[in-house]
């Protein structure tokens, strides 16, 4: 197993143990940040483009983050690991299609795309409850104040990771001539 698989493993795990005990208590009613879906989509979305929708690593993601989050969380258990998996197929598709970027991943592009993955996944959830429990599924207030609470701490991850990726991208060496 590669360290970066492992490290990825403790990260999920330490983003699900901060998203239900310390970050419970910043909520905006009855809406948590929701740490494990944010970084998932954020490495998806900066994951290499040439690779194929299907990669080890885009399986190895969709399947550890949604465990975590099922883990964590008051979910069916396979809901999150299935959602996340047709969301990793979906966003890769997207991008691909987008590769003719003059920018590499703008931020025009990662806003929609986190929208529209943040509610299917919310969808996919409410509707496993109306076919298991015959809980009718609705779409409020409290659904709005999730996606934007949870863009925010989206777009500041997106803007980390960007400026991470530039600083251990380029080279470390010192060139004397241009």
């Amino acid at each position: 197993m590669e360290l970066k698989f492992l490290f990825l493993i403790l990260f999920f795990y330490f983003l699900g143990v901060a998203q239900n005990s310390f970050f419970a208590y910043f909520n905006i009613l009855g809406s948590t940040p929701n740490f494990i879906f944010i970084f998932f989509f954020i490495l998806i979305f900066f994951s290499d483009s040439k690779k194929s929708v299907f990669s080890p690593y885009n399986l190895f993601l969709s399947t550890a983050a949604g465990l975590f989050l099922d883990l964590f969380s008051y979910d069916f258990f396979g809901a999150s690991i299935i959602s996340f998996l047709i969301i990793s197929f979906l966003a890769k598709k997207f991008l691909l299609l987008l590769k003719e970027m003059q920018e590499q991943q703008p931020l025009i592009y990662f806003i929609p795309l986190f929208v529209l993955s943040f509610i299917f996944n919310d969808l996919f959830l409410v509707i496993g409850y109306y076919f298991i429990e015959h809980i009718k599924p609705s779409f409020g207030l409290t659904n709005i104040i999730a996606i934007i609470y949870n863009l925010a701490f989206a777009v500041i991850g997106f803007y980390i990771f960007k400026k991470l990726k530039l600083f251990f991208a380029h080279s470390r060496q010192l060139k004397l001539l241009p």
